[in-house]
């Protein structure tokens, strides 16, 4: 059996594989935390690649080159990440 997202609870168990308070892709990427309201994207070398603040306008871009150097960031209304 294929599970593409697994969801955990707050303990990190995993009470259940579906709708859970964290979500994660198929590479084991965290893709949306619900306590700090974020959904997180990732480019083809599983780095970050834009962190949104959900039901708002503000998000982080984080630019790399094709070999996942960091060569910036750009956001509109940065947000706090804790």
């Amino acid at each position: 059996m294929l599970v593409v997202g697994f969801a955990f609870g707050i303990k990190n168990n995993l009470p259940r594989t579906g709708a859970g308070d964290y979500t994660y892709d198929h590479n084991g990427n965290m893709v949306v935390d619900p306590h700090k309201n974020i959904t997180t994207t990732y480019n083809h070398l599983n780095l970050p690649e834009k962190i949104e603040e959900n039901d708002s306008a503000k998000f982080i871009e984080i630019i790399n080159d094709a070999i996942g150097t960091n060569s910036g960031t750009a956001s509109k209304k940065m947000i706090q990440i804790r």
